[in-house]
């Protein structure tokens, strides 16, 4: 099946082919820092979804081609080749319908490594094959003396944590929200305690780093300033308050 798509679909437009031209424009964002090389094969419109296990939820954050790149250009702001994609395993079906592929990558970077899996819903047009979404959600990451798995179990913690606080402290909810991963529920939280007249600078921290996560970032900027002018320290790249 799959020889007959690629004399049908022209060059490329192999299961080997397909999966190597994605794994060279994930090296070229990754490694170099080439966002438009990392983008190149993705359609107009096509969404990059960060979602939190393989299964789309509430939780998913959904950005556009436009947002990725100004956001990976900030998160990766230092030199290129100071950090390293590898591949561990590798999946096309293009006689499935619609086609995907999937990566298994190891992201080494200073600050340590991470684990992630990353699906593409390809699509066969006059331009010959790109990608119609992206989809990538974390396995493993290893950055301290402990490795942190994303499985069943963690995310389980991690919303019993939000559901069922010990305290009523900002700082606990604010945090156990930021460990689930419930970006878009923080800012909407955050956002309705101002609202009602609570100033906390913990609150404008915690709103302004999960909306630099959400991919934000000209409103990420403008709540880090007040943030900071309270008192708080929110978490995200200083290159982005200047």
């Amino acid at each position: 099946m799959w020889l007959l798509i690629a004399m049908l679909a022209g060059p490329g437009w192999t299961e080997a082919g397909v999966g190597n031209a994605i794994k060279k424009a994930e090296r070229a964002g990754f490694e170099q820092h080439d966002m438009d090389g990392l983008l190149r094969h993705m359609r107009p419109g096509a969404p990059w979804v960060v979602g939190r296990t393989a299964v789309p939820d509430a939780h998913d954050v959904v950005m556009s081609q436009k947002a990725v790149s100004k956001l990976l250009r900030l998160s990766y702001s230092g030199p290129p080749g100071t950090r390293r994609v590898d591949f561990l395993k590798t999946s096309v079906a293009l006689d499935a319908e619609p086609p995907t592929a999937e990566l298994t990558q190891s992201r080494q970077s200073p600050g340590g490594r991470v684990l992630m899996r990353t699906a593409f819903t390809l699509v066969r047009d006059a331009q010959g094959w790109g990608v119609a979404a992206r989809r990538e959600w974390p396995l493993e990451e290893h950055t301290g003396p402990m490795p942190t798995l994303y499985d069943t179990g963690y995310w389980l913690d991690a919303d019993l944590a939000v559901d069922q606080p010990t305290t009523d402290t900002l700082a606990e909810r604010f945090g156990a929200l930021m460990g689930a991963r419930r970006y878009a529920q923080l800012a909407h939280e955050a956002k309705a305690l101002v609202a009602g007249g609570i100033t906390d600078s913990q609150i404008w921290a915690f709103w302004a780093e999960a909306t630099f996560r959400l991919g934000d970032l000209d409103e990420a900027r403008r709540l880090a300033r007040i943030a900071i002018k309270k008192g708080g320290t929110p978490r995200m790249p200083p290159e982005l308050l200047r």
